[in-house]
């Protein structure tokens, strides 16, 4: 209510793939699995706010130093992290519409200059990275 009141009308979400370590235990920091930044976006459009949501297609953060895949994906091949990528994203997208939170923006990477989803994703390879985002971008939230 802050926020809006203070004339704020957009929010920003990241969402991380599981933000926990190999334990459990939660990274800290920011806890953004889908469950968190479901029930932040209720509350942003609750007051009548838009939704930016940024995927990181990670456990935490990324930025152009650090692009690292989250736990459940390390061990995939390139072909295989494609389709991670575009089902996590159909997935995630139908659960907002579901729950009656479609994002009004979506962002396909944090801080992507350096690349994403590394090793395969690295900056020196523009055709692997544009693959990459691609597949992010096949499921659009109307489409959800």
């Amino acid at each position: 209510a802050i926020l809006k009141a203070d004339g704020v009308n957009y929010v920003r979400l990241r969402l991380w793939v599981d933000p926990k370590d190999a334990q459990g235990q939660r990274y800290g920091g920011g806890d953004n699995d889908l469950a968190t930044t479901l029930a932040l976006a209720k509350r942003a459009k609750a007051q009548g706010m838009k939704l930016l949501l940024d995927f990181h297609y990670s456990d935490f953060w990324t930025d152009p130093g650090k692009q690292f895949k989250p736990k459940a994906w390390e061990k995939m091949d390139y072909p295989q992290l494609k389709t991670a990528i575009h089902d996590y994203t159909r997935d995630t997208i139908a659960r907002f519409k579901q729950e009656g939170v479609l994002p009004d923006m979506v962002q396909i990477g944090n801080e992507i200059n350096g690349g994403i989803l590394w090793p395969e994703g690295k900056a020196g390879g523009r055709a692997a990275v544009s693959s990459i985002v691609w597949q992010g971008c096949l499921m659009p939230p109307s489409a959800a």
